[in-house]
């Protein structure tokens, strides 16, 4: 992951595959400190999110033709997430196979392999409570936000929160 402005960026991505044609892994990620924005579909394979608005995410790829395959690496999708909390972060990949045409001799037809999979980190530093937006610059947005809220009582986590001091 890397910030880029007031967003995280995810890249997830496959290394050092030979005739690969299919592949499936979850996604986890701090979910209630970002929302998703965007997702983008990588080069490497053609992958689907199963489930884009759930945590874990489920990824799933392969290629446009089940007879062919790719070797190499690339990325498989990105996604894009807006920040709404500070703090350390872990996105993490887990129930991952993949799915290859041609059989090495020690497999048998149908066999799934077990790709190594690799978590990342990162700390991202919250922007103040006073930047209601949460797009890291406290300007005339923010005030707006709070002039149409001003006076009213505000209930729960809303985002973005026009309650600055958290008082409700």
């Amino acid at each position: 992951p890397s910030v880029v402005n007031n967003e995280i960026v995810v890249s997830v991505r496959m290394e050092k595959v030979n005739q690969l044609n299919g592949f499936s892994a979850q996604l986890r990620y701090p979910s209630s400190e970002l929302e998703l924005l965007e997702v983008k579909h990588g080069d490497f394979l053609t992958a689907e999110l199963k489930q884009p608005s759930g945590n874990p995410m489920q990824l799933d790829g392969k290629k446009a033709d089940s007879k062919a395959s790719v070797t190499g690496g690339g990325e498989l999708v990105s996604l894009r997430f807006r920040i709404w909390e500070g703090g350390e972060m872990t996105f993490g990949l887990g129930q991952g196979s993949l799915t290859a045409p041609i059989l090495l001799p020690s497999q048998k037809q149908g066999e799934i392999s077990s790709p190594t999979l690799e978590d990342g980190r990162i700390t991202v530093v919250a922007s103040p409570e006073w930047d209601v937006n949460k797009d890291y610059v406290v300007n005339i947005f923010d005030l707006v936000l709070l002039a149409q809220n001003f006076g009213k009582s505000i209930t729960g986590t809303p985002r973005p929160n026009p309650d600055v001091a958290r008082d409700g």
